[in-house]
């Protein structure tokens, strides 16, 4: 099997297959741009010309947080809510980034730590707590490169929306 060299990487068909879906689209588009036909792009990675045009032209859907937004909300619930609800304000940025995933959040600690802004300790006390309180669970092995899923448990989702009730009532 012929491989494709696209910068300094070695494309096959499997390491093709093996990126996610919006990295696919666009490594065979720049392909394109660099001047190879999907033929020959096919041809060299073992798939139809007609695939690999369906797989450049595929949209992807992002869901976009609002950074600045998600971080200053946990700061605006007064203490007394959050005596109320019992929750950290680390516990509960936490429990809102995983709350905003329908199907789970899959993310490792270096992910949750940019997405949540929590550090090293705060961020461990944080996951420990809403993990050991039955806020969320943990799901699948976490092997080396596999990251974790983290769900809210419908206590957590209760929490979470006791927590929204009173900001929202003040607002």
């Amino acid at each position: 099997m012929e491989v494709m060299m696209f910068g300094p990487t070695a494309v096959t068909r499997e390491g093709l297959m093996s990126m996610l879906p919006h990295e696919r689209s666009e490594c065979l588009a720049l392909m394109r741009e660099r001047g190879k036909s999907d033929l020959a792009i096919g041809t060299i990675l073992g798939i139809g010309s007609q695939v690999v045009q369906r797989l450049i032209e595929a949209k992807h859907v992002y869901s976009i947080p609002k950074a600045a937004e998600e971080r200053m909300q946990p700061e605006e619930i007064p203490a007394a809510v959050l005596e109320k609800i019992d929750i950290s304000r680390n516990g509960l940025r936490l429990l809102r980034r995983i709350g905003r995933e329908r199907q789970g959040w899959t993310a490792g600690k270096a992910k949750v730590s940019t997405e949540t802004g929590l550090y090293e300790v705060a961020l461990d006390r944080a996951m420990n707590e809403v993990l050991d309180r039955g806020l969320v669970v943990k799901l699948g092995t976490v092997g080396r490169g596999q990251a974790p899923t983290y769900c809210l448990t419908p206590q957590g989702r209760t929490l979470l929306n006791t927590a929204a009730a009173p900001a929202t009532a003040e607002a």
